[in-house]
């Protein structure tokens, strides 16, 4: 079927839709129970004023052997790394490797000594979760200790 004017079509495909789901509708089976899912990662968050919570989520991307440089986050963050490998080192906790699929947390205002891909010719991909109770920047800046 042709119409001379496209106006018609949002409105067509809206009442087609909808018959469609009233007729499934009516011959779907009740629902399936919910099996229970395992969580991939718990852990229990420090004390946040409850009232000004917000949770962000970032992607940040990881040339080969690139690295940040010292920092600390004021919020508690959990990092899942997406794609590659990366060093990770907090500052009193010897350094560690986590690799494609592995999950940690970060406490607030642990000083971020290393953070760096592993590898020198692959990307690495880390998401981000953060938990804050305010609206400053999520992470700040640290001087090297002097040696």
């Amino acid at each position: 079927m042709r119409f001379a004017s496209r106006a018609w079509q949002p409105i067509l495909l809206t009442v087609l839709l909808s018959v469609f789901c009233l007729q499934t509708g009516a011959q779907h089976s009740p629902a399936a129970p919910m099996k229970s899912v395992p969580p991939m990662f718990t852990h229990t968050l420090p004390d946040l004023d409850g009232h000004h919570l917000l949770v962000d989520f970032f992607e940040l991307n990881y040339a080969p052997g690139q690295s940040t440089p010292p920092h600390t986050h004021p919020c508690p963050i959990i990092a899942h790394i997406a794609e590659g490998a990366m060093r990770i080192q907090i500052q009193g906790q010897p350094p560690h490797v986590y690799k494609a699929v592995d999950t940690f947390y970060e406490a607030p205002h642990g000083v971020h000594l290393v953070a760096q891909n592993v590898s020198s010719k692959d990307p690495a991909r880390v998401l981000l979760f953060v938990v804050c109770d305010n609206t400053g920047p999520i992470a700040l800046p640290v001087k090297p200790a002097a040696q």
